[in-house]
């Protein structure tokens, strides 16, 4: 009788591991379970460009990137802005390899101007959260309209610049080239993601692209105008890095 209560209470903790060990083991297939659905499921999505892309810029003291880019932009310069890293810089134009870039940058040394090289690289896109991942095929798409365009308005500035190009085939290319891109971005349009408030400044391109598209029909085509669109489809093409 005496050794009763102790194999009672022996019993009962055997029992109480053997309830402990089933809920350890259940809940640790749980967790198993949830991490492996994560990582399967919810893991971030990426497409990636690997494209360098090369500014000639102007070297300006703070304050006087905005004046400096309206004085480029009268020279026949885009004259568009954009960050690298923290100091915004004024673009006289985008290049697509280094060595164009370098020797642009000379000719503008030569002429008094003060202008360096700030290249850049596009990675990888990565779409993280539910309605980037819907929206994937639609804005890798736009990303890859925008480098795609940019392409084509350099070759149009370039033509009409070493006049290999006439004006009216020019304007044909363009209104083309804008058609595309516009089409590219109206998909996106239609999604979730275009409404999300992080994104708004991004998306807001669109704007001054479909304004550029707009002055086509009205005032036609012209190099600088072409050269500006060029990089500033350039410097979309590179946010969109920084956004996804």
């Amino acid at each position: 009788m005496d050794d009763y209560p102790y194999e009672y209470y022996n019993r009962k903790r055997s029992e109480s591991k053997a309830f402990f060990r089933k809920c350890l083991v259940f809940f640790v297939a749980t967790i198993v379970i949830v991490v492996l659905a994560v990582l399967v499921f919810c893991r971030p999505q990426s497409k990636t460009f690997g494209v360098w892309l090369y500014f000639v810029a102007a070297e300006v003291s703070a304050g006087s990137a905005e004046t400096v880019a309206s004085e480029i932009a009268e020279k026949g310069g885009a004259g568009t802005l954009f960050a690298f890293g923290e100091t915004e810089l004024p673009l006289y134009a985008c290049y697509y390899t280094k060595e164009d870039a370098e020797k642009i940058t000379k000719r503008l040394a030569d002429a008094g101007e003060s202008a360096i090289v700030k290249e850049k690289k596009a990675g990888s896109l990565y779409f993280a959260g539910a309605d980037e991942k819907k929206a994937k095929d639609e804005l890798c798409a736009l990303v890859q309209t925008a480098y795609e365009s940019s392409v084509v308005l350099f070759d149009i500035a370039n033509g009409l610049e070493d006049k290999t190009l006439s004006s009216r085939n020019a304007l044909y290319a363009a209104e083309e080239c804008m058609d595309v891109f516009l089409y590219a971005a109206e998909q996106v349009r239609a999604l979730t993601v275009f409404e999300k408030k992080a994104l708004r400044t991004y998306f807001s391109f669109f704007e001054e692209a479909e304004s550029f598209s707009d002055s086509l029909k009205t005032d036609g085509i012209t190099c600088q105008g072409a050269r500006r669109m060029q990089t500033e489809l350039c410097c979309f093409f590179l946010s969109s890095f920084e956004m996804f």
